[in-house]
């Protein structure tokens, strides 16, 4: 998951890299303009002894410069982020690199929040699922035969 999140964090970076990203829970006071990022469902299924496919939806929530004049911004940032997200996400990690389609984009405003949801498909390879097993470096002596 901190794979997924960084990936879509570095979008949002690449477009946006002067806005505040929220690195936890919003409950109180947060900065405008500010993202938060959420994966609001997470399910985990095995479809081989060596792979396993996770689905997730995530939503990316934006909070705009001003909580009283927010139609306008929240329009074009939203525009932005489907453009930015429509297509593909590319994730990073130890073992390789993937690509996750992503076929649609939702936007949303509520309480002037707005909110853009997709859904990822992502296939783990038992390997990576479990970091235990990754092959450190393996010494080998021989010894010369007489």
């Amino acid at each position: 998951m901190e794979s997924i999140n960084l990936a879509i964090n570095k979008k949002l970076i690449s477009v946006y890299p002067e806005i505040w990203i929220e690195p936890d829970d919003i409950r109180d006071g947060f900065k405008r303009p500010s993202f938060f990022v959420d994966f609001s469902y997470h399910k985990t299924m095995k479809v081989s002894d060596e792979f396993y496919k996770k689905d997730l939806s995530v939503t990316i929530y934006y909070f705009p410069s001003n909580r009283n004049k927010y139609s306008m911004e929240n329009l074009e940032v939203g525009e932005t982020l489907e453009d930015l997200f429509l297509g593909k996400l590319v994730i990073e990690n130890e073992v390789d690199e993937k690509v996750v389609p992503i076929n649609s984009v939702d936007l949303d405003t509520v309480d002037g929040v707005l909110q853009t949801s997709f859904d990822l498909e992502v296939f783990i390879s038992k390997l990576e699922a479990d970091e235990n097993e990754l092959m450190g470096d393996l010494e080998v002596s021989m010894k010369e035969e007489e």
